[in-house]
Parts: structure tokens; sequence; C-alpha cells
């Protein structure tokens, strides 16, 4: 089963399942989504954030900081690079840079504030964010909803998933629901 699991809702939504979680991922409306959710550079920042919170109390805790509360703030700045004569979906949109403020209360010496800065080096976000990683993609093309469905024996929907009896090939795709069955992901018209 893969890390994550992204399916299309409608317009600019995205049900996102990880980790035995599921969220929706929506776009705010100036980009055409309904702003239903937080958006996927959003959650790229949240997930510094709330990575080096969580690397900070691990230091704290190995060293003997007394931290009373932490908060870290994320400001971003973007840049677009996009060729005049390309479509839209060809510009090249990114987070050039971000601004991390950390705070942190407590009876907290020099000493151990130059431990905690040099601490946050250590957010595997960060980490992921500051050295290059390679994104392999492969694109399948599955049989529409119509060609799939034939022979197919529903037990009952599960946030959105259906459940059916899957013929073996099709066994990893996707969450198991209640019934412990394999679900595979509604068409639109079915929600």
């Amino acid at each position: 089963m893969p890390d994550v699991i992204a399916s299309w809702i409608k317009g600019r939504q995205v049900e996102v399942i990880t980790q035995g979680h599921a969220f929706v991922v929506d776009e705010p409306r100036e980009h055409r989504g309904e702003g239903l959710g937080v958006s996927p550079l959003g959650l790229l920042r949240s997930a510094l954030a709330a990575c080096t919170v969580v690397t900070l109390l691990d230091v704290a805790e190995a060293q003997n900081i007394p931290i009373e509360s932490l908060e870290v703030a994320i400001d971003s700045k973007f840049s677009v690079v996009m060729d005049e004569s390309k479509l839209s979906w060809e510009r090249r949109l990114r987070i050039s840079r971000m601004i991390r403020e950390i705070r942190v209360r407590g009876p907290i010496t020099e000493e151990q504030k130059a431990l905690l800065l040099k601490g946050a080096e250590f957010c595997p976000v960060e980490n992921t964010l500051t050295n290059p990683v390679k994104i392999e993609t492969t694109i399948v093309v599955e049989k529409s909803s119509q060609q799939s469905m034939q022979g197919v024996e529903s037990h009952g929907t599960y946030m959105g998933w259906e459940q059916e009896d899957h013929p073996e090939d099709l066994l990893e795709r996707g969450p198991r629901g209640r019934c412990g069955k394999p679900c595979r992901r509604l068409p639109l018209a079915e929600h």
C-alpha cells in the first residue's frame, strides 16, 4: 500500500488518506477552489512547522531544556517561472524561500537557545526540502467506471469508497472498509 493516496473529489478538492487518516485538501477561491481545506502548499509549510515543533521537543527532552510553550511560524515567498507562449498549466510556481520563526517560552539560557536553533536543522522535513529529492512518476490508465462495475458485488460505502469483492489482482486498490473488504473510489456521480 502506498504511503499516501490522493483522490480527486470534485473541483479542486482532493481526499488524502495517509497513516490511517483522511482529510480534504482544496485550493483557495482565488485559485479556482472552494477553500474547504488546506492547499497543497499550505500542507508543505504546515509539515515544516509541525516537524520543527516535534524535533525541538525531542531536543529539549534530550538536553533537559525547560520548555513551557513552543510555537513555530512559517512565512514564505513564491516565484513563478513561465514562458508567455506556454499554457498556464506549464508554469513553474514554487516556494523560493521559507522564513521560520521559533517562539519558545521558559527559563532558557543562551546556550540552550543555541542548542534549539541547531536542533531545528535536524527536522526531517527541512532535510527533505533542502536536499534534492528525486520524484519518479508513472501513469496507470484504468478502465472507466462503467467498464469496471461489471461483475462487482457491492458491500456498502465507507468515506466515499465503495466496498466490493475484487479479483485478486485488484486487492491492493485502496483502503479496507468496516467489513474488512477492499474499497474502490466511487465515481463522482455516485457520491
